[in-house]
């Protein structure tokens, strides 16, 4: 059974994590995928990875995101250098454009991708080399 925000290692060098969002998931689903996210990071002996926000089979959200986007940002473990929010829905995609508005230096290592495919391409050429082969 998948939980509201399925949280998991991508590839076997463990330098991308993947979230992927249920409908009906909750900030604090999301608080806990992050909390989550901070045991993988330091888990591993190499500090540069990617993480994806996978939206691409929900529109869901709930509401006040407002309320928890600074948090949100603030809560991404500093060992992630690059930040794939996947999806193409009109919510997630305002989103992008308000995180990377307010904040310029978000949109080095901030993009949106409208697929998953994509999102792995861009994570595998920037991060090749970053982990050593168990």
């Amino acid at each position: 059974m998948m939980t509201a925000i399925d949280t998991n290692w991508h590839n076997n060098e463990k330098t991308i994590i993947q979230m992927t969002l249920q409908d009906g998931w909750t900030w604090d689903n999301l608080y806990d995928a992050l909390n989550t996210v901070k045991r993988m990071a330091v888990s591993v002996p190499h500090n540069n990875l990617g993480l994806i926000f996978n939206m691409e089979d929900t529109s869901y959200h709930p509401s006040g995101v407002d309320k928890h986007l600074s948090r949100i940002i603030n809560n991404i473990h500093p060992n992630v250098i690059y930040f794939m929010m996947v999806g193409t829905n009109f919510w997630l995609t305002g989103i992008h454009h308000v995180m990377v508005d307010v904040n310029k230096e978000l949109a080095e290592y901030h993009r949106l991708m409208p697929t998953l495919d994509e999102a792995y391409r861009f994570l595998n050429k920037k991060l090749s080399g970053y982990a050593k082969s168990s």
